[in-house]
């Protein structure tokens, strides 16, 4: 894996970004980012009934957490992802004080997905962990999954407890080599902000993929930056562009 040298270009990288939903907002679908994927979610109520799928939020028991691993393993497995969720994982929630939380959707007997989060009542904080589901379009645009259905439900639950912090999780902050930029879109459509995760470190150079090119968040005079890095003449989506706000912007390097 080659790495770029930032330094000529004075841009900080952090290691791992920090994902957020705004947690002040009165109207959870008008800080989702695609028009598609709120059309889809306000349609969640009709297209669970109509795919027969249930869902089901609770608070779970460290032995419901073990009984679910399996699948989590199996759909792990499937995309080659590492195994984090464990037993011992939630020994250290429950020493943390934190409560642990299921969204499970099933269809008949069988579960088609799952999401893990935990909560914090000292701090009033939300915290997704782990997600898993099946390979199950149940959107004609196809766009949008049920894995954003999970995102839905999560973001519902925490807007009416009123957590003041609503966190997707962190992710490392190469996309298109470590992460998918996928994964970057997704969580840029649904309205999550990024954030620098507290104590990571700090490069100064970002790794590419096999065709020299990377997304990452990085500092430059002093602001956060999404960064488009790619070969001159590459073919490479900088779409991505789209998601530019008065907060966060965009900028396009070449070489």
């Amino acid at each position: 894996m080659s790495q770029f040298n930032l330094s000529s270009y004075t841009i900080l990288r952090p290691e791992k970004i920090s994902w957020f939903f705004p947690h002040q907002t009165n109207d959870l679908l008008s800080e989702v980012k695609s028009k598609s994927l709120r059309g889809f979610l306000r349609k969640a109520p009709e297209l669970l009934a109509e795919h027969g799928l249930i869902q089901n939020i609770s608070q779970i028991s460290k032995e419901e957490f073990v009984a679910w691993l399996p699948y989590y393993t199996e759909k792990m497995a499937e995309q080659s992802y590492e195994i984090l969720a464990t037993p011992e994982w939630f020994d250290l929630k429950m020493e943390q004080k934190k409560e642990v939380y299921s969204i499970f959707i099933n269809q008949g007997e069988r579960m088609v997905a799952a999401l893990i989060f935990t909560y914090t009542p000292e701090n009033n904080h939300s915290s997704i962990a782990f997600r898993a589901n099946d390979r199950l379009d149940i959107f004609s645009g196809g766009r949008s999954s049920i894995g954003a259905l999970l995102d839905y439900a999560f973001l519902k639950w925490s807007l009416e407890k009123k957590c003041t912090a609503i966190s997707a999780g962190r992710t490392r902050n190469a996309f298109g080599v470590i992460n998918t930029i996928g994964n970057l879109d997704y969580k840029l459509r649904f309205g999550y902000q990024p954030q620098p995760t507290i104590n990571t470190d700090i490069e100064t150079s970002v790794p590419l993929n096999e065709a020299g090119c990377v997304y990452f968040y990085g500092w430059q005079d002093q602001k956060l930056l999404l960064f488009a890095l790619h070969p001159t003449g590459s073919e490479f989506d900088t779409n991505l562009s789209r998601y530019t706000t008065a907060q966060l912007g965009f900028k396009e390097i070449t070489y």
